[in-house]
């Protein structure tokens, strides 16, 4: 193994403090648009995971999502 490399890793960023703010960081550089694509990424990530329709895909008010539209 050639030689020292422990400059070359930021071991402040190993622990759920600094990864929280370098979440913290790379979210404040971001665009007002590319905040909102992400939360819009997001929110249909959720509904698939969750397995509801996004809006618009809805059937009737207050039906339940088809079973056969649930992904396994």
């Amino acid at each position: 193994m050639g030689g020292d490399h422990s400059d070359a890793i930021d071991w402040g960023l190993t622990t759920w403090e600094g990864n929280r703010r370098l979440q913290v960081q790379r979210w404040a550089s971001l665009s007002l648009d590319q905040i909102l694509e992400w939360q819009e990424a997001m929110a249909e990530l959720c509904r698939e995971l969750a397995g509801t329709p996004a809006p618009g895909d809805a059937g009737p008010a207050g039906a339940p999502p088809r079973l056969d539209s649930v992904r396994r």
